[in-house]
């Protein structure tokens, strides 16, 4: 769906989920987790907040309603990659699920050259190999006129750290079942895109 990605190796600190428990479809060479996990370089505060069963218990609930679908449409823009599909009716407003992954500092490498990052409260929330069913929403172009979710902070507190979540949320209109969620990723994203493809074709015009 996104281009290559480099990332540090992997800091898991909580228990991911059994093969048996992860969603349907669920690519073998990502790791999958229900809750963020602590990477580098953020502060010891929020590390421990993260992992305390305080911050568990409070992004605990039924699994999101949504399926991850090969995606078949040869004129989708992700075509033969994955998508998100609603699994039911979805309510105008509905919070669908929580974007997760490895919680590293806004300013790192990581931050910096990921494809499935998302930035709040400071930080940067990585879901390139490690993540949860959000990772898989697609943004809107080229599939539908305009977006059916969006992105939306909320806070969590946990003993004393104000921790931010991103969550997807539905607009303002509802989502039949089997409908593709799609999101905006944001014209910075796709002025990145741009910016790391002429990179890459400079540099292919280098070593000719």
């Amino acid at each position: 769906r996104l281009s290559p990605m480099r990332h540090c190796p992997a800091l898991i600190t909580q228990p991911t989920m059994p093969a048996s428990d992860r969603p349907k479809n669920w690519p073998s060479d990502v790791t999958y987790i229900p809750h963020p996990v602590p990477g580098p370089g953020i502060p010891p505060e929020l590390r421990r907040a993260l992992l305390s069963p305080a911050f568990s218990r409070a992004l605990a609930g039924p699994p999101p309603p949504v399926r991850i679908r090969t995606l078949s449409d040869l004129k989708h823009p992700a075509f033969g990659q994955r998508g998100l599909v609603a699994a039911r009716a979805l309510r105008p407003r509905e919070r669908v699920v929580d974007y997760v992954g490895r919680v590293v500092s806004d300013d790192s490498e990581e931050a910096a050259q990921g494809d499935y990052v998302l930035r709040v409260g400071g930080v940067a929330v990585d879901a390139g190999d490690i993540g949860n069913e959000a990772r898989f929403v697609n943004d809107y172009r080229g599939v539908a006129e305009r977006p059916n979710v969006e992105f939306v902070e909320r806070t969590v507190q946990v003993e004393g750290v104000e921790i931010s979540i991103m969550s997807i949320v539905v607009m303002n209109r509802p989502i039949r079942k089997g409908e593709e969620l799609v999101v905006s990723y944001g014209k910075g994203f796709w002025r990145a895109r741009q910016s790391q493809a002429e990179r890459h074709a400079q540099n292919a015009q280098g070593c000719g």
